[in-house]
């Protein structure tokens, strides 16, 4: 962090050098995640006036960047004597950039922000965008933030129903989306979909071999090369057995029941059978909460074996 010193003694020079007939803002915008609400503030030392206000539902920290600069244009432009100059104080470089450029914007904010500049230029007053650093001790910015800040709690201040971009929506409708899928994922049924108290990798789910890996995670995802998948994807593929069997071929048939691996079968049957496991694709997974961290291994291992041995690594 840059110490507080180094910044606002060039950035005071900086300040006195403006005329004294020109007058400054100070802006900021806030966002609170937890009650997902946007807010902007102003800060005005030669008024001594402050302003807060609460945006749409939805709208991004930028929006509350760029309003915060219009509502502060916007109320040098309603004074009874225009200023000569009027200088905007912002720690968002991105707000004033854009509102600098020449290219068209969807953001409602940004055009209305620049026909509020052209306005007051022909009011006879210049308009001057700085760019300031954040939390370095300059005054002006520190109490916009906060004033931001305490309005995303409070929600006192006036409501600005500003219309959403078209990147505002698309988030709102991503953010949903996750909720929902995040929802539907703890109430699905699947085996494959567990529902897990930490992050990370499970060990017992990867593998060195990067076609053994690859083979357990189709398998584990049901997403494979086997017939009963590839229906789903052409309803006119045959979903049965490639070697016969009166059964749908998937992970369950061919690590349960084919009759053709039987023999390639044994050796994990038997490690099965002598801690009274049930025999079933989900344990072979490794999707058995109950069974230790070292059997998981040794599971996978056989599994691995005989998905080798009986070749089905290679069409899985």
């Amino acid at each position: 962090m840059v110490p507080s010193q180094q910044t606002t003694s060039p950035f005071n020079t900086l300040d006195s050098s403006a005329p004294a007939t020109s007058i400054r803002a100070y802006t900021d915008g806030s966002k609170s995640s937890s009650q997902e609400t946007t807010t902007c503030a102003i800060f005005i030392p030669a008024l001594n006036k402050e302003h807060v206000w609460t945006l749409t539902k939805g709208s991004s920290i930028f929006t509350a960047e760029v309003t915060a600069i219009y509502q502060a244009l916007k109320l040098f432009y309603d004074m009874d004597d225009c200023p000569p100059e009027a200088i905007i104080y912002s720690d968002s470089s991105s707000a004033i950039t854009a509102i600098s450029s020449n290219s068209l914007s969807e953001n409602e904010a940004i055009t209305a922000t620049r026909e509020i500049i052209s306005s007051l230029k022909s009011s006879g007053t210049r308009t001057r965008l700085t760019w300031i650093p954040s939390h370095t001790g300059i005054e002006g910015n520190e109490r916009a933030d906060r004033l931001a800040a305490t309005e995303c709690n409070t929600q006192d201040g006036e409501e600005v129903h500003n219309s959403l971009s078209p990147k505002e929506m698309v988030s709102i409708i991503r953010a949903n989306w996750a909720t929902n899928l995040l929802r539907n994922q703890k109430t699905c049924k699947k085996s494959c979909i567990q529902m897990r108290s930490r992050q990370g990798t499970i060990k017992w789910h990867q593998h060195p071999n990067r076609q053994v890996a690859i083979c357990l995670h189709r398998l584990r995802s049901g997403h494979n090369r086997l017939n009963a998948f590839s229906h789903r994807i052409d309803p006119e593929a045959d979903p049965s057995c490639r070697v016969g069997c009166a059964a749908i071929e998937n992970a369950r048939h061919i690590l349960e029941s084919c009759s053709r691996n039987e023999e390639f079968r044994l050796k994990i049957r038997q490690f099965f059978s002598d801690r009274n496991l049930e025999l079933n694709a989900s344990t072979m997974f490794g999707f058995n909460p109950a069974i230790d961290v070292d059997t998981h291994f040794k599971i996978r291992n056989l599994t691995t074996q005989f998905l080798t041995q009986s070749a089905l690594i290679n069409i899985i």
